[in-house]
C-alpha cells in the first residue's frame, strides 16, 4: 500500500514521498526494480528541496546508476545537499 500512498502524495508534489518512491524503485521494494525511475523520482524530490534526494541523486550521477555518469552534476548535488550519511555506512542501490 505504501507505493499507492507515496504515488498520490508525490503527484501532489510532496518531496518526501517522491524521495521514498525513488528508494522503493531503486531497491525493488513493492515494485519492480527500476533505477531509471528511481533517479527520476530523486530528481523531482531534489528539485523540490529534499536533502536526502539531493544526496541520492548525486550518488546516482557519481556512479552512473539510472542516469549518465556525470561528475559535475554529482558534485553540484552533493554540494546542495545538507544530508550527511553515517560514517562507515555504504550507500549502494545498484545491487
Amino acid at each position: 500500500k505504501a507505493i499507492a500512498y507515496y504515488t498520490k502524495a508525490g503527484e501532489l508534489g510532496d518531496a518526501f514521498s517522491l524521495c521514498n518512491l525513488g528508494r522503493m524503485y531503486a531497491l525493488g521494494q513493492g515494485v519492480k526494480k527500476d533505477v531509471v525511475a528511481a533517479a527520476g523520482y530523486y530528481a523531482q524530490a531534489a528539485e523540490a528541496g529534499d536533502d536526502v534526494a539531493m544526496y541520492n541523486l548525486a550518488w546516482c550521477y557519481e556512479h552512473g546508476v539510472g542516469v549518465e555518469q556525470d561528475a559535475e552534476k554529482a558534485a553540484e548535488w552533493y554540494a546542495r545537499s545538507n544530508f550527511k550519511p553515517i560514517e562507515g555506512v555504504h550507500f549502494d542501490e545498484s545491487n
